[in-house]
């Protein structure tokens, strides 16, 4: 029997849109379904993805829930993105995640990697630098939840944080060296999973 999961832009649509009503021209999930599409084709800055929406076919546009002609300028994509509640997305995010990995599931072991990574770029947006460690599903390439590492804490606080909101039983848990504690191992098989960790 094949599994069905919910499409990403019933999730998209699912997002709170924190925008005042006045001035709104755009649904919220649109703007989202672009960026995604877009970044899917490789176009990653603000200018690059609202050149990819004025290419966009209008049947194209119309699938994505716009309903003018032109698709939004650099300037609405960065505006947006930064009112956006970043943990509810994440959440709801992380869940159709787990739902798609969950859907097409073949029967045999998941295997999820863990690593931290600096965000490219962060420091130009006035920050020490954006650290964010994720939990990878190695099957399907798709990030399964994901972390911002305090300033001062380090990535295995974090771990302890991710560990806690995945679905663990019957997966597999890479990492890599500085993850390799006593007490994340600890908590992945108290909850069903298990680890390889080098040592």
């Amino acid at each position: 029997m094949k599994r069905h999961f919910t499409p990403l832009m019933k999730v998209l649509q699912a997002i709170p849109d924190p925008r005042n009503a006045q001035g709104k021209r755009h649904p919220l999930s649109a703007i989202l379904g672009l960026i995604c599409l877009a970044m899917l084709c490789g176009y990653r800055s603000y200018t690059a993805i609202a050149e990819f929406g004025r290419e966009l076919s209008e049947d194209m546009r119309q699938s994505l829930g716009f309903t003018q002609k032109k698709t939004p300028c650099s300037a609405t994509f960065f505006n947006t993105l930064k009112e956006l509640n970043l943990s509810t997305v994440e959440s709801l995010l992380g869940e159709w995640s787990e739902e798609v990995l969950q859907a097409s599931n073949s029967g045999e072991k998941e295997v999820i990697s863990f690593d931290g990574k600096t965000l490219r770029g962060s420091k130009k947006q006035g920050h020490t630098g954006s650290h964010l460690l994720a939990g990878i599903s190695q099957r399907l390439s798709l990030p399964l939840s994901q972390f911002a590492v305090p300033e001062k804490t380090n990535e295995i606080t974090a771990m302890k944080h991710l560990l806690k909101g995945l679905l663990l039983e019957g997966k597999l848990l890479t990492m890599d060296a500085l993850l390799t504690q006593r007490k994340i191992a600890e908590e992945i098989c108290s909850q069903g999973g298990d680890y390889l960790m080098p040592v």
